[in-house]
């Protein structure tokens, strides 16, 4: 249903028909980008169309000049050309996706040739026959930002290395918050991660983690209620004296740290001799916190390298 609907949309918008901004049956139509509001590389020149949406068409007889839209598509499109005696090849090139057009037609007619992939489209001469290739408009299926192209940590590249479960000083539990760390030196990826306690999962939300970072999650983002932190994200789950948490992945589980008998207002801060995904479950490498942060003086090293156990 979702590309005879497509169709019918570019059919209808090259023929100046209004477009509803949904399908009877709920789908998205995205955004129609006509030739003029494109990037243009190369030589193009715009060519008068009774048939084409805008009445214009952007023409080019140069190997290699391209078209490029601002925007992104999340899910594909398609492209309206005008083909014809003499025309020539183009290509459309979506992310990691390719396609190539053969635009000649023994008569003058509209083509619309739909494409997969995520991403700015980029339409561009391949072979320019005799009279080039003719584009009148890409339609951008779903607009908006293409899936992130930066991986997901692996099983023990990020670990959990600092976490407070009882404040004291700073209420709870919008005082509670625990601390990663990423031992590799590239550029990973905690947005849609998820973290569990064993009664509940919530997700986290974040950016990007640069690489050998440290990136610290609490109850509540608002420095004013969670004892002076400027944090990377926010977390759902209650942190209690005796517990586990497990960060997933992309359906991998990167790191789990279990832990019985908290002290108030004191971190369980592991030693830095011991930052690996397997020696964080040793309860003997770690040691509470004994450094004060923010307004509360709750006691451990949110956002900072831990420091040495004694």
């Amino acid at each position: 249903m979702r590309r005879s609907w497509l169709a019918l949309v570019l059919i209808a918008a090259v023929t100046a028909i209004p477009v509803a901004a949904t399908a009877a049956d709920g789908a998205k139509v995205g955004k129609i980008v006509d030739d003029r509001a494109m990037v243009r590389v190369g030589k193009w020149t715009s060519k008068a169309s009774a048939t084409a949406w805008q009445k214009t068409l952007s023409k080019s007889k140069v190997k290699g000049a391209r078209l490029s839209t601002k925007e992104s598509t999340a899910s594909g499109g398609a492209v309206s050309f005008q083909a014809g005696p003499g025309r020539g090849k183009a290509l459309i090139k979506v992310g990691g996706v390719k396609k190539t057009v053969n635009t000649a037609a023994k008569k003058k007619k509209t083509k619309v040739v739909h494409f997969s992939g995520s991403g700015k489209v980029v339409v561009k001469v391949k072979a320019p026959g005799t009279k080039g290739v003719y584009v009148d408009v890409v339609l951008l299926n779903d607009v908006g930002t293409p899936p992130s192209t930066t991986p997901y940590p692996g099983a023990g590249e990020v670990i959990f290395t600092e976490w407070l479960s009882q404040p004291d000083l700073v209420p709870q539990p919008t005082g509670e918050w625990f601390e990663l760390q990423n031992l590799t030196d590239d550029t990973l990826r905690l947005t849609g991660c998820t973290v569990t306690d064993g009664e509940g999962t919530s997700t986290l939300t974040s950016s990007n983690m640069n690489g050998a970072n440290v990136f610290v999650f609490a109850r509540s983002t608002n420095p004013d209620d969670n004892g002076g932190l400027v944090v990377d994200g926010a977390f759902g789950l209650d942190l209690e004296t005796d517990d586990t948490l497990t960060l997933t992945c992309g359906g991998t589980t990167i790191d789990t740290v279990s832990w019985i008998g908290e002290i108030e207002g004191q971190t369980r801060s592991l030693d830095p001799d011991h930052y690996s995904a397997t020696q964080n479950d040793v309860d003997a490498n770690y040691c509470p916190g004994a450094i004060p942060y923010g307004p509360g003086d709750d006691l451990g090293t949110p956002m900072e390298f831990n420091t040495q156990c004694p």
